[in-house]
């Protein structure tokens, strides 16, 4: 594809474990898309930390941005917008949530999910674990190499620092404060984040993508409902 003067510069922020694989189809829609790798921060670190990373490339481009939060990437997504709403054309969120674990009031990953992955990543190596976890990101699809959608940047402490950052983060309220246009975009088959009942928001879109789970996506359903909401 030739790159047009028009094509926006679109910043997507990656999810846990996991590489670009899973959104290169944001290349069909512009030549200019600059994918961060949140498995790349050295330990320790917190969301805010991350938050500012993003926040430094964003502001290096000194034009307005779409912001694209891929999993665990929405929540810095999210932080993002409430700091430099200015500096953003259009946000979306993919197979992402303001908040993961679940309680009596918000559709979550039951603490007892997530506690059996945290043990699993105590207890297996880095590659046995990030093949685990990219099975289930496929799933209910199946691929024979599970290693080509895995970040080769991450090791254990990374991925135990941003399971802590997943755990303890609740960012619904910042969720009811964005003020830029946002299109929250889910797998029909995700089997790790559960459909969000993400807050009313009148900034907020939503749309449920069909044959597709959380590393999975329907690539031409994904570039037809993305390029509707960013005309």
């Amino acid at each position: 594809m030739t790159l047009k003067v028009n094509d926006p510069m679109i910043v997507v922020v990656g999810g846990f474990v996991l590489n670009d694989l899973a959104i290169k189809p944001l290349g069909e829609i512009s030549k200019r898309v600059k994918f961060i790798d949140i498995n790349t921060f050295e330990p320790p670190f917190n969301i805010e930390f991350a938050t500012n990373k993003v926040i430094e490339i964003i502001k290096s481009y000194e034009e307005k941005v779409i912001l694209c939060g891929y999993s665990t990437g929405g929540l810095i997504a999210i932080k993002v917008a409430n700091l430099i709403p200015n500096m953003l054309n259009k946000i979306i969120l993919i197979n992402s949530t303001p908040r993961y674990l679940s309680d009596d009031n918000w559709h979550g990953i039951k603490i007892e999910d997530f506690s059996r992955l945290e043990r699993k990543l105590e207890n297996m190596s880095l590659e046995q674990f990030k093949q685990y976890f990219s099975s289930l990101a496929m799933y209910p699809y199946r691929d024979t190499e599970l290693f080509k959608l895995q970040s080769e940047k991450s090791t254990k402490d990374i991925l135990a620092n941003w399971l802590h950052i997943i755990k303890t983060t609740d960012l619904t309220d910042e969720l009811a404060n964005v003020s830029v246009d946002m299109l929250a975009i889910y797998a029909a088959n995700d089997h790790l984040v559960p459909d969000s009942n993400i807050l009313d928001n009148n900034l907020i879109g939503r749309y449920t993508l069909q044959d597709s789970s959380h590393a999975n996506l329907n690539t031409l359903g994904l570039i037809t409902k993305i390029k509707e909401f960013i005309q």
